[in-house]
């Protein structure tokens, strides 16, 4: 669905399971002269719809001061610290324009961050691939809000998963089911808020299917967003390239034993087939059962701290996974 053009001016929201190309799409979009995307993800959005309606809305600087403090755990913050220094409370609650139900905090917030003023016609931006389970919150706060989902054949989103960050091949392929059926959905329902694209697609003809999304944000495809000056990911195959990697897809044929791909295939068989993709190797549906899921979840969070102690550092690895989970908990328990 077009937008009504020049007059529109965001937000926009690109959404999807990590490693499903959400980084490539933001910032092929980013280069266009209209768009401006966070360059980091927030994942903070239903923590300040909670807060507010737990709290009521921060009205002055010091009210606002404290529900920054409870983000100051958000990774976004980490980040931020670290190219940018702290964020300024003073510019956040300016930007607000004297609202701020969760809406306008959130969008104060990223048009301060990304100076992007309102009237300029600049649209403003969001990649965060866990607002794939928000939707129903995202079109509720911002009724014109544009979604664009990225989606990714699942035999090689779990290879990416497991190469990058150790993680189970089955709980990924059950997970992966679980978000592209909700996505099917809204899609069978004709969601107009919402623009799907194939991450096979977008590597194979990039002009094309950027100008479709182009079209569906009301904005007009120019070839500047086909240029990328900087590497896109740092994890994975395509770790420091810059540019489209047509060549990273079909990986899983190489790299999956089949015993693996009939399982991942049997596990999201009900979402490949809503979203096109053809099951080679499985010959129907199974489920992973509750006992089954909790332990690969407690492997895959071993697994992930592990990698990231050695990285980070005990300290530092404890707060990025302390901040993540007191971003997800309900802010009534935050001081």
């Amino acid at each position: 669905m077009r937008t009504d053009g020049a007059n529109w001016e965001g937000p926009l929201f690109v959404i999807g399971m990590p490693r499903s190309g959400t980084k490539l799409l933001r910032n092929l979009l980013d280069r266009h002269p209209r768009i401006r995307i966070l360059p980091w993800e927030t994942d903070f959005l239903p923590f300040i719809d909670a807060w507010v309606a737990s709290r009521g809305e921060p009205r002055t600087e010091a009210e606002l001061a404290r529900l920054a403090s409870a983000l100051r755990k958000s990774p976004y913050f980490d980040y931020r610290q670290k190219a940018r220094g702290p964020l300024s409370v003073e510019l956040w609650h300016r930007a607000c324009r004297g609202r701020f139900d969760a809406a306008g905090l959130f969008e104060g917030f990223v048009r301060a961050e990304l100076e992007a003023e309102p009237g300029s016609g600049v649209i403003w931006g969001d990649k965060t691939p866990g607002y794939v389970e928000h939707v129903d919150t995202l079109t509720r706060l911002f009724p014109r809000a544009r979604l664009i989902h990225i989606v990714r054949d699942v035999r090689d989103y779990c290879l990416s998963m497991r190469e990058s960050f150790g993680k189970d091949m089955r709980r990924a392929a059950h997970r992966w089911n679980d978000a592209m059926l909700r996505i099917a959905e809204l899609v069978e329902r004709g969601t107009p808020a919402l623009a799907c694209v194939h991450y096979e697609a977008l590597l194979t003809d990039p002009s094309a299917e950027l100008g479709r999304l182009c079209n569906h944000l009301g904005v007009e495809f120019t070839e500047s967003m086909l240029a990328l000056d900087r590497p896109v990911e740092n994890h994975g195959s395509t770790k420091g390239r810059t540019g489209i990697v047509s060549t990273n897809l079909g990986r899983w044929r190489r790299a999956l034993e089949p015993r693996m791909v009939r399982e991942i295939e049997s596990i999201a068989w009900d979402a490949m087939h809503a979203l096109g993709y053809e099951p080679e190797l499985a010959r129907g549906p199974r489920s992973l059962n509750r006992p089954v899921l909790e332990l690969l979840r407690v492997k895959d969070g071993l697994t992930l701290i592990t990698r990231d102690v050695e990285k980070r550092g005990l300290v530092r690895s404890a707060a990025v996974y302390l901040g993540h989970y007191l971003i997800r908990r309900r802010p009534e328990a935050a001081p």
